[in-house]
C-alpha cells in the first residue's frame, strides 16, 4: 500500500498556472532549534502513471490506483482546471491531492534503475 501526493493533481495544475511550484510539499523544513536533525519530506513528488510503472518495474502487480482529497476536503476553486482540461480534451482524471495504491507481490525487482527516472 502506497500513499503520496500527486503532482499532477487540479491543485498542482492550478499552483503552475498561477506562477508557483506546484509540490504539495516542496518546502524545505527548518531542523528544530538545537536538534541538528532534518525532518523528512518528499524530494520528488510522483503523477499517477509514474506510481503504476514504479509498482511494475519493483515486481508488483498493480491491484488499486486512485486519487482523492486529502481529509476529503473538496476543492470547488478549482472549476476553472477542469474546465480548461476538458475544453482541450486533456483528462480529469487522476487529478486529486493524494495517489492511493495498492500492489501485490508478483515477482522479483525488473528494473531497479528505470531510464524514465534516473539519468
Amino acid at each position: 500500500m502506497l500513499t503520496t501526493p500527486n503532482v499532477a493533481s487540479m491543485r498542482a495544475i492550478s499552483a503552475i498556472l498561477q506562477g508557483y511550484h506546484p509540490g504539495f510539499f516542496h518546502a524545505y523544513i527548518k531542523p528544530a532549534e538545537g536538534s541538528g536533525e532534518v525532518d523528512a519530506r518528499h524530494n520528488r513528488e510522483y503523477a499517477p502513471r509514474e506510481i503504476h510503472q514504479l509498482l511494475e518495474n519493483s515486481g508488483f502487480a498493480v491491484t488499486l490506483l486512485e486519487t482523492g482529497e486529502f481529509r476529503d476536503e473538496p476543492h470547488p476553486e478549482f472549476g476553472w482546471i477542469r474546465h480548461l482540461l476538458e475544453r482541450y480534451r486533456l483528462s480529469t482524471e487522476l487529478r486529486g491531492d493524494g495517489i492511493y495504491a495498492v500492489g501485490r507481490k508478483t515477482g522479483a525487482v525488473k528494473e531497479r534503475y528505470p531510464g524514465w527516472l534516473y539519468s
